[in-house]
This record gives C-alpha cells, structure tokens and sequence, in this order.
C-alpha cells in the first residue's frame, strides 16, 4: 500500500503499534480478571486484539520484504516484532484459561502478576518509543533494567503463589491443577515481556 510516510518511519510506527497494542491488551486482562462478571466481553477484546498484533506483524513482514535498506538489520526488526506478537498471543491465552476453567474468583496473586505485566509493557512503550533514536540509550536501557526488574519480581511472586497453591489446597487437585497453569501462563508472558527487552538490548548494543 502507498504511504507519504517515509520507509524508514513505517518500520517505527508499526512497531509502536505493536506495543500500543501489547499494552492495551494487558489492560484488558487485568479488567478481566478484577471483573469476571463481563468475562466475555474482555476476552472478545483480546481476540481482536491478538487479529490486530498478527496483522501488524504481517505489515512489518510485507514492509520488510520491499524495502532494500531499513534502519535497524531486518532480523533485528523481525525479531522485535515477533517477540511483542508473543505477548499478545500470551495475553489471549491467559484469558481463555479463565473461560475454560469457568474461574469464578481470583487469587490474589494473579492480580499482583497482571499488575505486572502492565507495568512491563508501559516500560516497554517507552523503550519501543525511543528505538527510533538510538542516541538516547541511556533511557533505554533504563528502561530494559525496569523490565527485567519487575519480571525477577514476577518469578518470586510466582513461585510463592505455586508454594500457597500446593500447601493450602492439598484436598482441591482441580483446583491445583487449573491455577499451576493459569500461574505458568501469567509468568511466561512476563518471560515475554522479558525477551522483547532482551532482544532490543541487543539491538542497542549492535548499533552503539
């Protein structure tokens, strides 16, 4: 498709896109899970928002595929945005567990973890935001420390939470076993949340 927006600046805009939409999406989980009443409503949300980021990512393919010179290596451009659609995908995947398991009320913990998730995704928006001028790495990298901070939080939380499960539910299996894996899936997309800021790290050092 046409655009009077340069190349170069497409690549950038698309990736804000990417984690604009990374972020909202954890918005949404976190509504979802302090309001379970309107389960459906969110999770709706977040397939459409999980259409958006596939979509997005196949713009940045196609964009990639026509431009000869882009500003940042083409595996580092694909790789960021395939890292930020895993958030997403992680995000709609967290979701739909709570559809499954006809989860009727939250633990704690998994509230604290969403919390999380949304801050790491804020931080990122912010690193994402600067890509475009790598002479401010000094805010990325910040940035990247921020995230990688709170998803060393998350791991405590989330092995306290397993911890709590186990020993304060050892007559509910069912119980046990459905929130072990709503608990996995909410640490792995911190792990997510994570590989985005590993990979642009990467990134700014290459072009340091």
């Amino acid at each position: 498709m046409w655009s009077i927006i340069p190349k170069e600046n497409q690549f950038f805009v698309l990736l804000n896109n990417a984690i604009e939409n990374a972020y909202q999406s954890a918005v949404m989980l976190n509504q979802l899970i302090n309001n379970l009443s309107n389960m459906s409503k969110y999770i709706t949300e977040l397939e459409k928002a999980e259409n958006r980021g596939d979509d997005i990512t196949h713009q940045v393919i196609e964009l990639l595929n026509r431009t000869f010179i882009t500003p940042l290596d083409r595996e580092d451009l694909f790789a960021i945005i395939k890292e930020i659609d895993n958030i997403v995908d992680a995000l709609e995947t967290v979701a739909h567990r709570f559809e499954i398991y006809n989860v009727n009320q939250i633990k704690p913990e998994a509230k604290i973890l969403s919390e999380m998730i949304i801050n790491c995704t804020k931080e990122l928006k912010s690193v994402v935001e600067n890509l475009k001028d790598l002479k401010n790495t000094k805010l990325i990298k910040e940035k990247i420390i921020e995230v990688n901070r709170i998803e060393d939080e998350g791991d405590i939380v989330y092995r306290n939470a397993i911890k709590k499960l186990f020993s304060e539910n050892r007559d509910k299996p069912i119980e046990v076993i459905i929130w072990k894996e709503i608990f996995g899936f909410l640490e792995d997309t911190l792990d997510a949340c994570e590989d985005v800021a590993n990979v642009i790290e990467g990134v700014v050092t290459k072009n340091a």
